[in-house]
């Protein structure tokens, strides 16, 4: 019973918070950067989605743009 109410509320939970919990910067938005279409597009996904993973997906989509405009001008791609 009690796995159960558990089990319950995390199923309620994800389903109040499924848009929080949708990664939402695709290759369009590495492309609006100015980063030239290329291999550094998924790499810059990648480690952008990698770093919202490891906050437990809560950043939204503003806080994603910006972290990954970040990572291209750290690396010089804008």
């Amino acid at each position: 019973e009690a796995g159960g109410t558990c089990w319950e509320a995390r199923r309620r939970y994800m389903a109040d918070h499924q848009d929080a919990l949708r990664f939402a910067v695709q290759g369009r938005d590495v492309l609006e950067l100015g980063v030239t279409p290329g291999e550094a597009v998924g790499t810059l996904l990648n480690d952008t989605r990698d770093w919202w993973l490891a906050g437990g997906c809560f950043a939204d989509r503003a806080a994603c743009l910006a972290h990954l405009r970040q990572l291209a001008a750290a690396r010089g791609l804008i």
